[in-house]
């Protein structure tokens, strides 16, 4: 799709939650010099939003118009003045008119990942996507098709709105292609598995209706981090797992021994149930925390000048599941998103 040189629609990508659509997304900037380095003399940029991953970017009018300011900034146009009063639809005709000055001789590439993130008003595409493109700009957008009752429609929207979109499907993995992760990963990491482990393994990732999806696999394998060659009664507590939400469950279960029941669920709750918190915030929510303070200090009390908790037990707690944690920063100060 980006490297053929016609006109339309936008491509949409599409797939189930934890099918790896963002993942492929913030992959293709960092691919489109490789598909594009035959074209000499030929710059390229790529704008890329992640929607929904902040209260700024939930509301799709202020992601447009920092898109129109960025694009403005690296070709050099004028910014035009954008007030409060611009409808959604004024700003669309703002950016259609800013992509047709685009040079013919530079390229890009506009990235809108996960619509369905947004705000309900926002997900009628007609109102702010525009619909075609200039030979020399593609414009990729991703989605979940049918997550819920409000926002299945997305999917058919955008297909009704771009009737020839480049439409790809993003599919759970099959049962080989599962087994080679796990054995890359493996390799990757200078670890093993004994037979049994192994085999037991390895049967979670036979296919059942939505699984295996990267998502998933990821958390077998973390799982599995926590293995040991003499460990095999632990593997019992697989049977448990089919599913996503269960691989989550035996995670969070194998964590909490590991750093505190207590301390570890409260913090990533209040992580998962604030929408997001800096981890000065975080610290102080834990520290105000009676239940949690009484899990820590059972041996003895800190002084009471210096009342908080240790950011050592955090910072564990952060190492272990960094793959599951966003670090997004908004007016200056760094937010964690679960």
């Amino acid at each position: 799709f980006v490297l053929s040189n016609t006109s339309g629609a936008p491509c949409i990508l599409h797939g189930d939650s934890g099918t790896g659509k963002s993942s492929i997304m913030a992959q293709i900037p960092v691919e489109v010099p490789n598909w594009l380095r035959t074209e000499n003399n030929t710059s390229i940029s790529v704008v890329i939003r992640f929607l929904g991953t902040t209260s700024f970017t939930s509301d799709i009018r202020r992601p447009l118009v920092s898109i129109i300011q960025q694009i403005c900034t690296i070709y050099g146009f004028q910014k035009p003045i954008i007030h409060e009063s611009n409808t959604l639809q004024d700003i669309k005709a703002d950016l259609e008119k800013i992509l047709e000055q685009i040079p013919t001789k530079e390229k890009l590439i506009l990235l809108f990942d996960s619509i369905d993130q947004l705000r309900v008003e926002d997900y009628d595409c007609s109102m702010w996507l525009p619909v075609n493109y200039p030979n020399n700009v593609k414009c990729i957008v991703s989605t979940i098709p049918n997550p819920d009752m409000d926002k299945r429609n997305i999917l058919e929207g955008l297909k009704s709105l771009c009737s020839n979109a480049t439409i790809i499907e993003v599919t759970k993995l099959d049962e080989n292609l599962a087994q080679q992760v796990i054995e890359k990963w493996l390799q990757r990491d200078n670890r093993s598995l004994t037979q049994i482990q192994r085999k037991w393994l390895l049967s979670k990732l036979e296919p059942t209706w939505n699984e295996p999806t990267p998502l998933y696999l990821s958390l077998l394998y973390d799982i599995s981090l926590g293995w040991h060659s003499f460990d095999d009664d632990r593997l019992t507590n697989l049977r448990r797992i089919g599913y996503t939400r269960d691989a989550i469950d035996q995670l969070y279960d194998q964590l909490s021994k590991k750093h505190g029941e207590v301390i570890f669920r409260r913090a990533i709750t209040y992580v998962q149930l604030s929408g997001g918190l800096s981890e000065t915030e975080l610290l102080d929510m834990l520290s105000a925390d009676d239940k949690v303070l009484k899990s820590v200090f059972v041996h003895y009390l800190p002084p009471p000048e210096i009342f908080r908790l240790p950011n050592i037990l955090w910072i564990r707690i952060r190492n272990d599941m960094h793959k599951y944690l966003v670090e997004m920063e908004v007016d200056g100060t760094v937010i964690l998103y679960l």
